[in-house]
C-alpha cells in the first residue's frame, strides 16, 4: 500500500499524475455526506476492494479522467472525524473488515480540515463482504462490478484455501568477477514463500524457470525437472522443490518467510553483463490454487 500520512504525501499523488488502479482511488470531498445514499456508495466502495486486491480510498482528492486533480478543501474534523468514516462503513457492510485503517490527513496547521485515506485489506478469512444492499461487489479497473454467483463462491474460498506467492532476494546487488575469468563469482538467490490466506499450507510445489542465458550453481534447494505445459514462452531450465508437512512446518500467514525459505545460485558470463536482459518464471502450487509471476 502507498505510504499516505501526509499532506505532502498526498499531493505528490498529483504532481506525479498517480492514476486511479484496481487498489487506488480519489473521491472528492462531495462524495462524504450524513445521507444514507451516501453511506452505502462509501460502504460499496470499500466493500468492493475488499472483495478484490485490497487498496486505498483518497477522501478529500478530486480526479479527471481517472487523473488526481488536486486536492478540495477537505472535511471539517469535527463533522466528519475518521471515526466517522469507520462506523459507516463497518455498520453498512457484513461482515465487518478486519484490519481496516482510517488516516486523518491535516490540511492545515490548526488540523480543522483533514482528507481521510481508507486503506482496505484484501478479503481472507471473512470473505466476500455484502454491501447493506445485499450485492457483493469487487473492483475492476476503475469501477465496481457486482460479483455473480461463481464469483462469490471463488471469493468464499479464500476462507479454506491457501493463497501462496513467492518473493525473491538477491543475496548482493553486485555482480563480481575473479581476475581473468569469463564467468561470475555465485550469486545467491533467496526464494521466499508467503501465504496470504488464514488457512495454511500443508503441501506445496515451486517451480523455479531460469533464462538459458545464466549458470545454475550447485549445491542447490532445487532440483531439475521438465518445462510446464503453462509456460509457452522462451526456453528456460526449470527448477523443483516439493514442500511436503510434515516433516516440514506448514507455511503460516504469520509465518517469517526466512524461516522456510529456499536458496540456489547462479552465474553470469561477462559478455551479457550489460547487454542481456534475464528472465525467471515462478510457479508456486498447492491444492486448489495456483500462482504464476514473471521477473526480469
Amino acid at each position: 500500500m502507498l505510504k499516505l500520512d501526509t499532506r505532502a504525501d498526498l499531493e505528490a499523488l498529483h504532481t506525479g499524475s498517480i492514476q486511479e488502479s484496481l487498489t487506488l482511488e480519489y473521491k472528492a470531498s462531495g462524495a462524504v455526506e450524513k445521507t444514507e445514499a451516501k453511506k452505502m456508495e462509501i460502504a460499496k466502495d470499500v466493500s468492493a476492494l475488499a472483495n478484490a486486491a485490497g487498496g486505498q480510498i483518497v477522501y478529500g482528492m478530486t480526479e479527471q479522467n481517472h487523473l488526481p486533480a488536486g486536492l478540495d478543501a477537505g472535511f471539517d474534523r469535527s463533522q466528519f472525524p475518521g471515526i466517522w468514516f469507520e462506523q459507516v462503513i463497518q455498520q453498512n457492510v457484513s461482515p465487518q473488515i478486519d484490519g481496516l485503517r482510517i488516516n486523518e490527513v491535516p490540511l492545515d496547521p490548526t488540523r480543522r480540515r483533514i482528507a481521510v485515506v481508507v486503506t482496505v485489506p484484501a478479503a481472507q478469512g471473512r470473505a466476500p463482504h455484502q454491501a447493506k444492499d445485499g450485492r457483493y461487489y469487487r473492483r475492476h479497473n476503475f469501477s465496481n462490478l457486482i460479483l455473480n454467483d461463481s464469483e462469490v463462491r471463488d471469493t468464499m474460498r479464500r476462507a479454506t484455501t491457501p493463497e501462496l506467492f513467492v518473493a525473491l532476494r538477491l543475496g548482493s546487488p553486485k555482480v563480481e568477477f575473479a581476475p581473468q575469468t569469463e564467468i561470475s563469482k555465485p550469486i545467491g538467490l533467496r526464494v521466499l514463500i508467503e501465504n496470504r490466506s488464514p488457512q495454511p499450507a500443508y503441501h506445496a510445489i515451486v517451480l523455479i524457470g531460469l533464462d538459458t542465458g545464466l549458470i545454475l550453481g550447485s549445491p542447490t534447494d532445487f532440483g531439475p525437472t521438465g518445462a510446464p505445459p503453462s509456460d509457452p514462452g522462451p526456453e528456460k531450465f526449470w527448477l523443483v522443490r516439493k514442500l511436503l508437512s510434515p516433516p516440514r512446518q506448514p507455511i503460516f500467514q504469520e509465518a517469517d518467510p526466512e524461516l522456510s525459505g529456499l536458496s540456489f545460485t547462479f552465474a553470469i558470463r561477462s559478455e551479457h553483463l550489460h547487454s542481456t536482459l534475464f528472465r525467471l518464471t515462478t510457479i508456486i502450487q498447492t491444492p486448489g490454487y495456483c500462482a504464476t509471476e514473471k521477473w526480469i
